[in-house]
């Protein structure tokens, strides 16, 4: 089932399911949001919520489109809902999408599904005044992957005399070089947060921060850059 949301030609906010060229308004709803809320209070899926609530309605979906009245596939209202972008100003980000722009020029079917998202921003993300860019992700369908988890997995092949190393044996039977804790970023963008976290707990500034725990060694930043 691929929901959208839209607005009528009233103005009012709608959302509908696409079936082909037409859009059927569902009822009871405005927004996905409200959509959602119902099918979590109800412990329905989405579209076991939309089929017990029913559509009532019909809108032309190219028209919908033509007027520009399609609307993104999730929001809230400006009190809770922010957009904001960053910007990549450091050399690894640039030389990562100066590539990807060399690679949208490949055949489609070779392209993976992050290249594929990229293209339709390099080719639709800046329509021109009065014109549609791409509605791609306008819309919310089903999406199955076969992943195939540890399809390739093979046993372990220990060695047969175990390498050893300084260490401590704790008291539940677990073995440790020391008692540091760990601060990893999943991006470079937190670097600056993560080294600012461990700084606050040096023992040569802040020697109070870790009295009432001994056994902690320190806190150290482990960041991508």
């Amino acid at each position: 089932m691929r929901l959208i949301q839209f607005k009528s030609r009233d103005g009012e906010r709608r959302v509908g399911v696409v079936q082909k060229d037409t859009v059927q308004t569902v009822k009871g709803v405005r927004t996905m949001r409200e959509l959602a809320l119902l099918a979590i209070r109800n412990g329905a899926s989405l579209e076991g919520q939309v089929q017990a609530a029913g559509t009532a309605g019909t809108e032309d979906y190219q028209a919908l489109l033509a007027d520009r009245r399609v609307l993104p596939p999730l929001d809230d209202d400006p009190a809770h809902c922010f957009i904001s972008g960053t910007g990549l100003t450091h050399l690894g980000a640039a030389t990562t999408r100066d590539k990807m722009h060399q690679k949208v020029s490949q055949d489609e079917s070779q392209l993976t599904d992050t290249m594929r998202i990229f293209k339709w921003g390099v080719e639709g993300g800046k329509p021109g005044q009065g014109q549609i860019g791409h509605t791609h992700n306008l819309a919310m369908a089903e999406f199955a992957r076969d992943y195939a988890f540890c399809a390739d997995a093979r046993p372990t092949d220990y060695v047969a005399e175990p390498t050893t190393f300084m260490g401590i044996v704790r008291p539940d039977g677990q073995v440790a070089t020391r008692n540091y804790i760990g601060i990893l970023t999943s991006v470079n963008c937190s670097a600056t947060a993560a080294r600012a976290i461990a700084d606050r707990f040096r023992r040569d500034i802040y020697p109070e921060m870790l009295a009432d725990y001994p056994n902690v060694d320190g806190v150290v930043a482990l960041t991508h850059g």
